[in-house]
């Protein structure tokens, strides 16, 4: 009994690591989308005469997430 509760637990895990990594791989995605998204916008904006240059946090939030260096982060914490 306990080789078939091993053999599921390891089959249950690895189905885990496979869906955390669907996970992340649809949030890399997601940010990629909104960032595109929020540089249509400040273009629109623009083009309308509405000046976002100065905002800062939008300025920070239009450029592209790290995620190499983010996952190097995490390495490090982790190790």
């Amino acid at each position: 009994l306990s080789v078939t509760v091993l053999i599921s637990q390891n089959r249950s895990s690895k189905v885990n690591a496979l869906r955390e990594e669907a996970d992340l791989q649809i949030d890399i995605i997601t940010e990629e989308e909104i960032t595109k998204i929020l540089q249509l916008l400040a273009k629109l904006l623009e083009k309308n005469g509405i000046d976002v240059s100065q905002d800062a946090e939008l300025q920070s939030m239009m450029r592209p997430t790290q995620f190499q260096h983010i996952e190097k982060t995490l390495e490090k914490q982790v190790s």
